[in-house]
């Protein structure tokens, strides 16, 4: 009897083991799979979900940032795997405990490396938010939370007060100074979109001035276009602590080229119009009820024209050294960046941008300090991005939910909603949903009832 219980006991561990094995298999693709990595040591969350078995959509919950990025996945072991990040040539080492979950490690190019857990699951095509549109006054939290990753970061909080979102803290690390908040939604060049922002800017930062440095910060809207390659180009649009500024940055030749309109005001009204048709991307302030475009770059050729006469426009081939800089007035002036890749399949994450109140040295334009600002000294008072492209669907703050438009190629206006005017139709439409979960519209100008095709 005691053999055939050590038989039976040796054979149950065997199969456990076995099955244990098993469980921790890492796959041969990651195609269809949602990953989410926890990384310890920068406190962040990043989530993959693969399209292809070569290619992801990855999000950063801190920042809301969405990208789209080539990968290479190999299976190293029975339970292990890595994973390749082109364009900033990250590796990230994998071991699976569990069918599911297990812990990796990373290192980069850069010299960035860090560890943490992860776990797998699958998604829906839902949770990807491409071409998503939407109004926010900032006026309702819960709207707000949907759209905006509103958690403290870096020691600056972000909250709605009085229909405006507003940051406050102090920044822990002064290299992040740069602070972006992204739109939950992912952007592309073929489609016609306009991006609306209205910020606010009034530090009293006189009495933190010292000798031989002077003051900048600024609120603006604007996009990350990335290729690919992870080639990025950022243009942004806004208020700053004297200007209006309009600014383009080229990651690959590191070059920064913007232009400054002196204002006393301390807030304005700013837009990113992007047209397919002539593959073109503007930056416009409203001015007196009527816009004024600054700089319009041609995102297939890289020519960047500045068009707002009168303007000192400043052209910086190196943004911290400043070695060549030069300050002229001009009208319709061209410039051609240099090394230029065609932005045509690249994905853009839209959002809002802080340059958090600083000093800088006035001898080479190095950072000094940080200047301490109060809550509702900066911030955003609108926001909203319209459009139209494949699959492109549009918040309703009434459910909280997005609505896809109706198979449409032309705009859809829901800042009035139930009443939502497109361009398509040239006429305003009536949503009026039922319980069933259908979506009737009334066509004013045809007098006619339809379904919503979604």
């Amino acid at each position: 009897m005691l053999i055939v219980r050590k038989f039976f006991l040796i054979t149950i561990i065997s199969l456990l083991g076995l099955c244990s094995l098993t469980f921790a298999m890492a796959p041969e693709s990651i195609k269809g799979m949602k990953i989410t990595f926890d990384i310890v040591s920068d406190s962040e969350t990043i989530i993959f979900y693969a399209t292809e078995k070569d290619s992801v959509y990855s999000f950063e919950k801190s920042g809301g940032f969405w990208a789209y990025e080539k990968v290479l996945w190999q299976k190293t072991g029975t339970s292990e795997a890595s994973m390749v990040l082109f364009g900033g040539e990250t590796e990230v080492k994998i071991s699976f405990d569990t069918e599911s979950t297990g812990t990796f490690s990373y290192s980069s190019d850069d010299g960035d490396n860090g560890n943490g857990t992860f776990k797998t699951s699958n998604y829906s095509e839902g949770e990807i938010p491409v071409n998503r549109y939407f109004n926010d006054t900032f006026s309702n939290l819960t709207k707000s939370t949907e759209l905006w990753p509103l958690e403290d970061y870096s020691g600056i909080s972000k909250s709605l007060d009085d229909g405006s979102l507003l940051i406050s803290g102090s920044l822990t690390e002064p290299d992040e100074r740069w602070y972006d908040i992204k739109a939950n939604t992912i952007l592309n060049l073929e489609n016609n979109w306009v991006i609306n922002g209205s910020s606010f800017s009034d530090v009293n930062y006189t009495s933190h001035l010292e000798n031989e440095t002077w003051y900048f910060n600024s609120a603006t809207i604007g996009v990350d276009i990335i290729t690919e390659n992870n080639e990025e180009v950022s243009f942004h649009i806004g208020i700053s602590h004297d200007s209006i500024r309009s600014q383009i940055w080229v990651d690959k030749t590191d070059s920064f080229e913007y232009v400054d309109i002196s204002t006393s005001e301390r807030k304005g009204t700013f837009r990113l119009v992007n047209s397919p048709a002539d593959n073109t991307l503007s930056s416009q302030y409203l001015n007196n009820s009527s816009w004024k475009t600054i700089q319009i770059l041609n995102w297939k050729n890289g020519v960047l024209t500045h068009v707002d006469g009168k303007v000192s426009y400043n052209h910086e081939t190196n943004f911290e050294l400043m070695q060549t800089t030069t300050t002229t007035e001009y009208s319709d002036i061209n410039v051609t960046l240099s090394n230029w890749t065609d932005l045509n399949n690249a994905h853009l994450s839209p959002g809002i941008r802080f340059e958090i109140p600083c000093l800088r040295n006035t001898s080479n334009n190095e950072f000094k300090k940080i200047v301490p600002f109060d809550k509702g000294d900066i911030g955003f008072s609108s926001f909203s991005i319209v459009g139209d492209g494949e699959n492109a669907s549009t918040y309703n703050s009434d459910t909280e939910k997005f609505i896809q438009q109706n198979n449409s190629k032309g705009w859809m206006w829901f800042d009035h909603y139930p009443w939502v005017y497109s361009s398509k139709e040239n006429s305003w439409l009536y949503f009026y949903p039922r319980e069933n979960g259908k979506i009737y519209i009334y066509n004013k100008s045809k007098n006619l009832w339809q379904l919503l095709d979604r």
